[in-house]
């Protein structure tokens, strides 16, 4: 940017001195244009630039008056990062968690936006306070209740401004929650004749992974094994099962109905 002061009349001719605030600053380029004096300031503009006042001050010998013109420059500048953060520090599924993405100093100030699989997030609360160079700092926050199925989420934290500069920053759920069985993992019923054997595998998803198992069958514990194996089955082990699974979160149960299908058998006389 290129600054020019120009100051008529005067015997001898104005000294034109630039300054910024109190501080002298040289000039780029001064010269004599008939009865005027011209001096040219060149800047390359910072973000401290923002606000800033810039003057030009013309004096000569015959007067001991300065005068003075004064121009106060708005520099636009985009928030240059993003800071996101996560409340409570420990995040457990059902419960609600409160987002933060606080951008740095900008001017004008910055659209704050948090995006997750391509959507934003709406509803959240803004809030602005005071920057660095007369900026502004903006925060958005978003609460969200979050389950099993949010744990390894992304959420993205998106800042700009008129200066159609964009930075933004993301953050990685990591939730504890109780465990629940895999799609498919056991099935409602099932169906074995007598004399076969079964294993039904209890597998299940849940942060701690740190999960106990037990076995019950007619109010009696079978195994404290994830795995339950029936060999030689008989007539006798139909009925209900239940397998349980816990971590330190809570626990899941689940009710396996098994059908033997017993062989005919013959009363023979003689």
């Amino acid at each position: 940017m290129s600054l020019t002061c120009q100051s008529d009349g005067g015997n001898p001719l104005a000294t034109l001195t630039w300054f910024k605030g109190n501080t002298e600053l040289p000039a780029s380029g001064t010269r004599q244009h008939g009865d005027s004096s011209i001096s040219d300031l060149d800047v390359v503009l910072q973000e401290s630039d923002n606000r800033a006042t810039y003057s030009c001050r013309a004096s000569n010998d015959a007067s001991t008056i300065t005068l003075t013109t004064n121009v106060t420059l708005a520099v636009y500048f985009p928030p240059a990062s993003v800071k996101v953060t996560v409340s409570p520090d420990s995040i457990h599924a059902g419960t609600n968690v409160t987002l933060q993405c606080e951008s740095s100093s900008s001017y004008p100030a910055a659209n704050v936006t948090w995006w997750r699989d391509g959507a934003p997030l709406l509803g959240g609360v803004e809030q602005v306070k005071d920057g660095l160079h007369h900026g502004t700092i903006t925060s958005y926050s978003v609460a969200v209740t979050v389950g099993s199925e949010d744990d390894g989420a992304i959420y993205t934290c998106q800042a700009s401004n008129n200066w159609a500069f964009t930075t933004h920053d993301s953050i990685t759920l990591d939730i504890k929650y109780a465990p629940v069985f895999a799609e498919g993992a056991l099935p409602a019923s099932k169906e074995v004749s007598e004399g076969e054997s079964i294993s039904l595998n209890a597998t299940v998803l849940a942060k701690p992974s740190a999960v106990t198992y037990t076995w019950h069958f007619g109010g009696q514990l079978i195994t404290s094994s994830s795995v339950m194996n029936i060999t030689n089955i008989s007539r006798t082990d139909d009925g209900i099962y239940t397998v349980k699974a816990t971590n330190s979160e809570g626990s899941v149960t689940k009710d396996i109905a098994l059908k033997v299908k017993c062989e005919f058998q013959r009363d023979y006389e003689f």
